[in-house]
């Protein structure tokens, strides 16, 4: 493992619970990522790393940057990020235990997926620029943020941007384009901001009906996050117009999300119970999927209710972002805390009294966000 040197940044000032979970991040981290799975508190380092992980580790660092930081961890993320950069502007998704990036650091027998695959390389860019954005106007030293801007500006004007198309590719550019906008006002990032939000804007008019406001047919991974990003567009570009698409979407997955007691309930990928035939996820007129309900769902939810509580505060979305990040604590529907005392998170809920005991990298740093995003909320 990596050894690490942690800021004295105000550290004390963070709260213990995410505290631990920052140092469990440091500790889940090598000279070549944040590793994916664990088991339990073990990291299983025979398994590939994905630039996703590292991405969402960059958010979570820029987040706490001004009560903590780690800059060994936050330089093998920029590292990642600078390491994945391909010349076609895309970023490489996966990289091997022994630190190769893409296909050719596997054998025949261990690739995990088609690195190729166009969907995969469109999300990947979204996040990996978001990251960059969110660490470039955090309070890391200037030249540490000046490598993230380096990298956004290489990414920008390399892509061959009508290829960012699918709904979560357009969401996760369109936050970090919101992102790049409070610093950055150049002509060809609002445009760029626009066309996004454009693109959302016709997915919603495409699928909506009376009953149904969302961007697709079905809701399934980061369920909350393409309203997150209409948000963001909305409130970067003065957009009552997206506000007002983003707030429609949210409310109407609330109510499928949250029940009487105010309690998260994430969509699952799996069936909803076994009496019924309904399908993954969530799709228009089917039942929703209760299991497995992963860890992702509550830290979207609560990202995407506190850019609302920011945008219309008191009007309820404050309460439900905090309950987001209750359902960490044990406030979920098999009352277990998913947060153990070391800092790991459970990975999901597969059943009325059962979790999955991967405490990865992903359900880690999407607590960390979440928490970091209710962190200055006045409710």
């Amino acid at each position: 493992m990596l050894l690490i040197v942690v800021s004295e940044v105000a550290a004390t000032t963070v709260n213990m619970d995410t505290r631990k979970s920052l140092i469990r991040m440091k500790d889940m981290t090598t000279k070549f990522g944040i590793v994916q799975h664990s088991n339990l508190e073990v990291p299983d380092t025979s398994f590939y790393y994905s630039v996703d992980d590292s991405s969402r580790g960059l958010i979570a660092l820029a987040r706490c940057s001004d009560k903590f930081q780690m800059k060994n961890v936050a330089d093998v993320y920029l590292s990642y990020a600078e390491g994945a950069f391909r010349d076609d502007g895309f970023f490489e998704n996966y990289r091997s235990p022994a630190g190769v990036f893409g296909s050719r650091g596997f054998g025949e027998n261990e690739n995990p997926g088609d690195p190729e695959n166009p969907n995969l390389l469109k999300d990947c860019f979204g996040r990996t620029v978001w990251s960059l954005a969110e660490f470039a106007a955090s309070e890391y030293s200037t030249r540490e943020r000046s490598r993230a801007k380096t990298l956004i500006d290489l990414a920008l004007g390399h892509i061959n941007l009508s290829r960012i198309d699918t709904e979560k590719s357009l969401a996760f550019l369109g936050i970090g384009l919101s992102k790049i906008l409070e610093d950055d006002k150049r002509d060809y990032v609002v445009e760029m901001a626009f066309e996004f939000g454009e693109k959302l804007h016709r997915l919603y008019e495409k699928h909506s009906d009376k009953d149904w406001r969302a961007y697709s047919d079905e809701i399934t991974y980061c369920a909350a996050r393409t309203s997150h990003a209409m948000l963001a567009l909305g409130e970067a570009l003065k957009s009552t117009e997206y506000i007002g698409i983003g707030m429609d979407t949210l409310e109407m997955l609330n109510k499928y999300t949250f029940d009487k007691n105010l309690m998260f309930h994430p969509i699952g990928n799996g069936n909803p119970d076994a009496n019924t035939t309904g399908t993954a996820w969530l799709g228009k007129g089917k039942l929703m999927a209760l299991f497995d309900a992963q860890s992702v769902e509550a830290g979207c939810a609560a990202e995407a209710l506190a850019v609302a509580e920011r945008l219309r505060p008191g009007e309820g979305h404050g309460v439900l972002a905090k309950n987001g990040v209750a359902w960490y604590h044990g406030k979920n529907s098999a009352g277990i805390k998913m947060v153990r005392p070391s800092g790991a998170v459970y990975d999901s809920i597969t059943g009325p009294r059962s979790v999955n005991e991967n405490c990865g990298a992903e359900p880690l740093v999407m607590y960390l966000n979440a928490s970091a995003a209710i962190r200055n909320m006045a409710v």
